[in-house]
């Protein structure tokens, strides 16, 4: 089997030179449309970032994961987003387990003989099962497409889309 390219993703970021980035999604007969442009901030925490109007939901509108988020945050909580990101690597995450089942293990050894010890090796097995799945649930770093044009179509693109932007804004 060959294959000559990767495929793009229907949404998808892209990235320019200058901390330029842009999502694209793509869409049945207008091809790849700008949705969102960004460029990172200088001290490379946060960004600076337009929204074109022309993003389309491919998922149906949450109204109950809207409910519960405004609850959690009535509540004083934090409420659960959805993350986008590829798989975790299994081999990484079987790495990231081999420690705490180790230590587990030197745990469970050094339990002493007595009426707590029941209670103690309840708690090391439940400390034991919350480890692996922490480390199985880290998202994977993902990467960006190259934007075509590079610096120069990012900011033709950003006019064009994005009307009213001011570049000097974003330094």
């Amino acid at each position: 089997m060959r294959v000559g390219s990767p495929a793009r993703a229907g949404l998808r970021m892209e990235c320019a030179d200058g901390r330029r980035l842009v999502l694209v999604q793509e869409s049945g007969g207008r091809g790849a449309v700008p949705v969102l442009f960004a460029r990172q901030r200088v001290t490379h925490r946060g960004l600076h970032y337009a929204r074109t109007g022309r993003y389309v939901s491919p998922l149906a509108p949450l109204r109950a994961g809207r409910a519960r988020a405004h609850a959690e945050l009535a509540e004083g909580g934090r409420p659960e987003v959805l993350i986008l990101s590829r798989a975790a690597d299994p081999a990484w995450t079987a790495l990231l387990s081999e420690r705490p089942v180790v230590a587990y293990e030197e745990r469970m050894a050094a339990l002493g003989d007595g009426p707590l010890r029941a209670v103690r090796a309840s708690g090391e097995a439940r400390r034991l099962a919350r480890e692996p799945a922490a480390a199985a649930d880290v998202p994977a770093l993902t990467r960006a497409w190259p934007f075509p044009g590079g610096v120069a179509g990012w900011e033709a693109a950003a006019a064009a889309y994005v009307p009213g932007r001011r570049p000097d804004a974003e330094r």
